[in-house]
C-alpha cells in the first residue's frame, strides 16, 4: 500500500507543469553555416565551403574537396589527420528581425566542439570550452541592421610532451587528458585516431520574452508514511522578479490535482 502511494505521488510530481505567465510565444530561426579553415586564428583563407549543422568539421571538408571514400576504409581516416592543429570557422548571416515591445533575440546551441569563441560583428561575445555545455546569448543590443556570426574552433588540446605522435609509444593518446571527449578518438589498439570537432548539435536563433526561464529543479521530501511530499522547485533565468506564474501538477491520466499562481519574488 505504501508503495502505491509512493507511486502515486511520483506521477504527480513528474507531470507538474510551470510556465509563466503573460509571455510571448518562442519562436526558433534555423541558419545557413560555411565553414572555412586557417592555420593562424587571425589569418581566414576566404576559402568558403558549404557546412551541415548538426556535424564535424572534418565532414564538411571531406564533401568540399573530394576525399577518399568510404572515409572510414583502410587508412582512408588519416586524411583528417592534419586538421588538428588548424583552426575551424562556422560562418552565418542574418537580418535583424522585427521585436516586438519585451522581445530579445538569442543563440543558441545545445554542443559546439570543443574550444571555441563567438564573434557577432567582429566583436567576440563568448569563450567557452567544453562540448556539452549550452551556449545561450542575448545578442539583441549589440544587432545591426545585417550581422554576421561566427564561431571558430580552436585547435585540439594537446600537451607539450606529446604533440608530436612517436610510432610505437603511447605518449600521443596522453592528449585525451586535455578534454572532455571520448578517449578512444586519440587512438586505440581498435579503434584509429580521429579528433572530432564542430557544431554538433542543434543550433539556432531564437525570439523570446525578456522573462524566461533556463533551468528548473525539482526536489521533494515523503513524510514517513508516504501519504504527503513535500516539494520545492528552483528557477534560474532572465528578468525573473515580479513575473506571475502558475504551477499545476496532473495525475497519470492528465487530471488536474493542484494548481497555485502567483508572483516570482
Amino acid at each position: 500500500m505504501k508503495c502505491n502511494k509512493w507511486m502515486r505521488l511520483l506521477s504527480i510530481i513528474f507531470l507538474m507543469t510551470m510556465t509563466l505567465a503573460g509571455l510571448a510565444q518562442e519562436t526558433k530561426r534555423q541558419l545557413n553555416w560555411e565553414i572555412t579553415y586557417h592555420k593562424l586564428e587571425n589569418a581566414e583563407t576566404g576559402k568558403w565551403m558549404p557546412a551541415t549543422v548538426p556535424g564535424a568539421v572534418q565532414l564538411d571538408v571531406m564533401n568540399a574537396e573530394n576525399y577518399k571514400q568510404p572515409y572510414w576504409f583502410g587508412d582512408n581516416v588519416k586524411q583528417f589527420d592534419w586538421m588538428e592543429d588548424w583552426f575551424f570557422t562556422y560562418r552565418t548571416k542574418f537580418k535583424r528581425p522585427a521585436l516586438n515591445q519585451g522581445e530579445r533575440l538569442y543563440f543558441k546551441s545545445k554542443g559546439i566542439d570543443y574550444e571555441f569563441k563567438i564573434l557577432l560583428n567582429g566583436l567576440q561575445i563568448h569563450h567557452q570550452e567544453g562540448m556539452f555545455s549550452y551556449v545561450d546569448l542575448d545578442l539583441t543590443d549589440a544587432l545591426k541592421e545585417n550581422n554576421e556570426l561566427k564561431i571558430v574552433i580552436l585547435p585540439v588540446p594537446k600537451i607539450p610532451s606529446a604533440s608530436v605522435y612517436v610510432p610505437g609509444t603511447e605518449t600521443y593518446r596522453q592528449n585525451a587528458r586535455e578534454s572532455v571527449k571520448p578517449a578512444v578518438s586519440y587512438g586505440w589498439d581498435w579503434h584509429p585516431r580521429l579528433v572530432t570537432r564542430g557544431i554538433w548539435d542543434d543550433t539556432y536563433l531564437e525570439v523570446k520574452d525578456a522573462t524566461n526561464l533556463t533551468a528548473a529543479d525539482v526536489t521533494y521530501q515523503l513524510n514517513d508514511s508516504l501519504s504527503k511530499a513535500h516539494i520545492w522547485l528552483g528557477l534560474k533565468g532572465s528578468k525573473l522578479s515580479g513575473a506571475g506564474y502558475k504551477w499545476t501538477f496532473k495525475d497519470k491520466n492528465g487530471k488536474l490535482v493542484f494548481e497555485k499562481t502567483g508572483v516570482l519574488s
